[in-house]
């Protein structure tokens, strides 16, 4: 087992390490029931669902308990009914932990949302019918047609005529949203919540002759370049002359690099693209020490 009580600077730190050594850190996943980093393999380490911004070990233990018990998301939801908060279980969806219930996290979201809404006199009306179709059922109830026939046929409570419109509004917001996921979101998410995206990169969009990690791994030097990165990070001195430069971090889906070195003349012409978050091609050269030195830049987002 590996420490859990890292940061997130910590976090992307040992994930792209491990990248560099060809060892997976895989994304956090509920049916491990993992609260700590834990080694799968000698390729794979597991991310810990405690490690996970905004959920403590203690909610994890909880979780962890009912692990077994569960085999979708809906099935989650009525087993926790509540139980567990909102941020909590937002935190999950959000970072992935869910992602094997195949079920899209933008779906989830807008399921749980729905679900939150109901009142506990309702949701044990769905469960004494089918908790597997709780949609179509809550469509049911809230029907002005077939309310009467569902209160008679199954003896449960069905809501009054205010609250049925109420929920009747809830299903058709629920039924506006995507069902789709976009990658772009589920990577910030992913950044937000564990540091790092584990699914990918903004650069994996892009294409590049080299990643990131060929650079460290073949000790080239003086051998021409071309990668795509997402800059992370850039700290801007002035040289003995008093003219600008820049040092650059940034990298791909395979490392982290943080000795791209922009010098004066390349500074002047590209300094406008050196924001964290923008997306570069770069060609250059590898000098003596290892560090890439930029000779021309595309902004590709």
């Amino acid at each position: 087992k590996l420490r859990h009580a890292m940061n997130a600077e910590e976090i992307a730190v040992m994930v792209n390490e491990a990248r560099l050594f060809g060892i997976q850190v895989t994304p956090p996943k509920f049916s491990f029931g993992n609260i700590t980093f834990d080694i799968l393999d000698d390729n794979k380490i597991a991310f810990g669902l405690s490690a996970i911004k905004g959920i403590g070990s203690a909610a994890i233990k909880s979780i962890s308990k009912i692990v077994h018990k569960i085999s979708d998301f809906d099935e989650f939801l009525f087993f926790c009914n509540k139980r567990i908060s909102s941020a909590i279980l937002e935190a999950l969806i959000k970072s992935g932990a869910f992602d094997e219930f195949n079920m899209s996290r933008i779906q989830m979201l807008a399921r749980f949302s729905l679900f939150n809404e109901l009142t506990d006199k309702e949701i044990n009306s769905i469960n004494v019918i089918n908790q597997k179709e709780w949609i179509q059922i809550l469509d049911n109830l809230v029907n002005e047609e077939k309310c009467s026939f569902m209160k008679d046929k199954y003896n449960i409570f069905v809501p009054n005529v205010r609250r049925r419109k109420i929920i009747r509004e809830l299903l058709n917001n629920y039924r506006k949203e995507d069902l789709f996921d976009s990658k772009i979101q589920n990577m910030a998410w992913e950044k937000f919540y564990l540091g790092v995206s584990l699914s990918g990169n903004d650069r994996d969009i892009y294409k590049a002759r080299n990643t990131c990690s060929e650079i460290v791994k073949s000790g080239m030097t003086n051998g021409l370049i071309e990668i795509a990165i997402q800059i992370n990070n850039v700290r801007e001195i002035l040289t003995k002359t008093g003219k600008e430069m820049a040092f650059v971090t940034g990298g791909d889906h395979t490392y982290l690099l943080d000795n791209i070195v922009v010098f004066p003349e390349q500074f002047n012409k590209f300094r406008h693209f050196l924001k964290p978050g923008n997306i570069l091609r770069i060609k250059g050269r590898i000098d003596e020490r290892g560090s890439v030195i930029t000779n021309v830049m595309e902004k590709l987002r």
